[in-house]
């Protein structure tokens, strides 16, 4: 009995040793690009670049360049005195690295906008995959970036990810345990059950592969049916973060948009907020999706090359979104 107790000691330890050596590895010759943080649960990893070849979900594989500047921004465009800023609020749909930021939905656009105005356009993007508006709110404030204008990347996921209790149904624990929530005083908490105190914790928080388990493990929950209460509540929080997030710059002109197109809610969200809807970008995904266009990154939701440029070009020609930068250009 003695000797098959100090076998599995030593099994136990050997896995252990294993498990650290293969994580030092993992972060010395592929770092992630995301990285932990106290405040946001994750977010960008500064100064990070990443050339790649990517597949897409009918198998054609296209090269990526993902760069990060040093404030942990994605910048497209030359930053000149002239230049018009645009700043980007986004998740997974604009700052993941499925495409080169030159071929992204806002890549696109830059150049669109610079064409058609003959300007310099300058693009900040901030956010990260699997941010919900409250991390978009908060890191905005933080970053305190001087921009003409604002647009808002929305996901209809982002009515979930903006309330603990529904997240704690359907999302990701290595996402929930780690995302800042805010409650009905407008006071911010994190999930205080155990498992997720000690994800927040620095080691595991940044260990590749127990995030790559959960991962897999939260995408491959069934989903539940979320009930009436919740759907409103969710509502109800994320029309408070946008008014935060609308209040950070009075003056300017706030865009938003849908990704993608399963719940329209967000269409009566946008004028109760005062954000600018976008509703071209969905249209034209639906269309896409209708008459067969290969639009999808090699996961089936979120958009390769195509589907980034089919998102660019619809935004870029949005008549109130051109009306207010030749306003900026004549003030």
């Amino acid at each position: 009995m003695i000797k098959y107790s100090k076998i599995f000691f030593i099994n136990i330890i050997i896995l252990i040793i294993i498990f650290f050596i293969t994580e030092i590895a993992i972060s010395i010759f592929k770092p992630n690009h995301l990285i932990r943080d106290n405040e946001l649960g994750w977010k960008l990893r500064p100064n990070y670049k990443k050339d790649k070849t990517e597949k897409d979900f009918y198998d054609q594989t296209y090269n990526v360049r993902f760069e990060v500047n040093s404030s942990g921004i994605v910048e497209v465009g030359d930053k000149k005195d002239k230049s018009i800023s645009i700043l980007i609020l986004g998740d997974s749909f604009s700052l993941d690295p499925y495409v080169s930021k030159e071929k992204m939905w806002y890549g696109i656009l830059q150049n669109e906008l610079k064409k058609k105005f003959k300007k310099n356009i300058t693009i900040n993007v901030i956010g990260a995959g699997g941010y919900g508006s409250l991390q978009e709110y908060l890191l905005m404030k933080k970053l305190n970036l001087n921009n003409d204008l604002v647009i808002l990347q929305f996901c209809s996921n982002d009515f979930d990810n903006n309330i603990l209790e529904i997240e704690r149904i359907n999302g990701s624990i290595n996402q929930y345990s780690r995302r800042p929530y805010l409650d009905s005083k407008n006071e911010i908490y994190y999930d205080q059950s155990l498992l997720s105190k000690l994800l927040r914790t620095e080691f595991l928080g940044e260990s590749r592969i127990l995030n790559k388990i959960l991962f897999w493990y939260g995408n491959n929950k069934n989903p539940n049916e979320i009930n009436n209460e919740l759907k409103n509540r969710s509502y109800y929080i994320t029309k408070i973060i946008l008014k935060k997030i609308r209040s950070l710059h009075p003056d300017n002109n706030f865009f938003i948009f849908n990704c993608e197109y399963s719940d329209n809610r967000w269409e009566k969200l946008a004028k109760e907020t005062n954000f600018i809807p976008i509703l071209e970008n969905s249209k034209n995904l639906q269309k896409a999706k209708k008459n067969n266009l290969k639009i999808y990154y090699s996961d089936g939701g979120h958009y390769n090359e195509l589907g980034q440029e089919i998102m660019g070009l619809s935004i870029a020609r949005n008549k109130q979104l051109l009306d207010a930068i030749r306003l900026i250009i004549n003030k």
